[in-house]
């Protein structure tokens, strides 16, 4: 009789970033914890697979595959319990969200 193991996709914490300005896309890929240090932008997260809890300045919340999640400016926000969980981050670069855009077409 054998016994078959899921073989994991990810083997660490990896961060890969793409897009240019102004959207940055960011795909996470998680099996240890991970925080997000606070940030003065609103940051959008789509769950992509997998499963963790979401710990954020105002409680923690169980997350799973196809859920978004928003954090607000100015909070930290730590992935906890991962089971390898891939996110993307949707990101609005600063010049975009304070109307200072005509600075990267000078």
């Amino acid at each position: 009789m054998g016994m078959f193991f899921k073989k994991s996709n990810i083997s660490d914490n990896r961060i890969e970033n793409s897009g240019r300005w102004p959207v940055r896309l960011t795909n996470f890929y998680l099996i240890d914890e991970y925080e997000f240090p606070a940030t003065n932008f609103p940051e959008i997260f789509f769950v992509q697979e997998g499963n963790f809890l979401h710990e954020t300045d105002v409680g923690t919340q169980a997350v799973r595959e196809g859920a978004v999640a928003v954090v607000n400016p100015g909070h930290r926000h730590t992935i906890k319990k991962p089971e390898e969980v891939v996110l993307t981050r949707l990101r609005y670069l600063p010049e975009w969200l304070t109307l200072e855009y005509e600075i990267t077409h000078q």
